[in-house]
């Protein structure tokens, strides 16, 4: 495991248990939230919180 991949699990798993996107650009050392936006749309997150409302996945 990379130091980056690990930035985006953390960053990833903090979204993912509610926290702010200004919380997670905090403590990563995120300068600016649409730098932390990439990180998470690259992580699948956007995907798999639609997922998570649709029929199918339940």
């Amino acid at each position: 495991m990379t130091t980056h991949t690990a930035r985006r699990s953390a960053a990833t798993n903090m979204r993912l248990e509610g926290a702010s996107l200004k919380t997670i650009a905090d403590l990563g050392g995120w300068t600016g939230l649409s730098n932390l936006k990439l990180y998470l749309r690259a992580s699948g997150f956007e995907s798999s919180e639609l997922a998570e409302g649709m029929a199918f996945f339940k």
